[in-house]
């Protein structure tokens, strides 16, 4: 026991280092503000999946709408999780900044959420092109991007 914790004394500048990155600070920060969404979207998960280990199989419309609000609460958890982070990372910034030069993290949130949905969309696109569609509860962040951004997609998602 006592080699294993000289090892991890050896490594702690490392780690100490590795804790201190604003980059990586941010990222943590943004993850764990989302944390009750993952919690959130997990209660729809474990309703329409638990039940199936002991042969009870919800009715496909009952079934279907576990699903979407599965798959759109992870969208909404894609978006709050990037402008979260540019959030963090902008008080992060603000941190080393003078009072009447600071980010405004608002505009950081906004940026981060409309390069989310441009990313969505080039990604959308190109799979299009490029190979078949996946099945609809694979894609839970482009559910929502055809939400937000695809007008004629919204007769599909109903």
């Amino acid at each position: 026991m006592e080699q294993l914790i000289a090892i991890i004394e050896k490594g702690q500048p490392f780690f100490n280092a590795i804790a201190r990155n604003k980059y990586l600070k941010a990222i943590r920060d943004g993850f764990i503000s989302v944390i009750p969404i993952i919690i959130f979207s997990s209660i729809f998960c474990l309703v329409a999946s638990v039940p199936n280990i002991w042969g009870f199989y919800w009715p496909d419309d009952i079934n279907n709408a576990l699903w979407k609000c599965y798959n759109y609460s992870m969208g909404i958890l894609a978006i709050a999780c990037a402008a979260t982070t540019a959030k963090h990372f902008a008080d992060a910034q603000n941190r080393d900044l003078p009072k009447n030069n600071q980010i405004n993290f608002i505009s950081c949130m906004c940026a981060a959420i409309i390069g989310f949905l441009l990313e969505r969309h080039h990604r959308h696109g190109r799979r299009q092109r490029l190979q078949h569609h996946l099945p609809w509860f694979q894609r839970p962040a482009d559910r929502l991007y055809r939400c937000v951004c695809d007008r004629h997609h919204l007769q599909v998602l109903h």
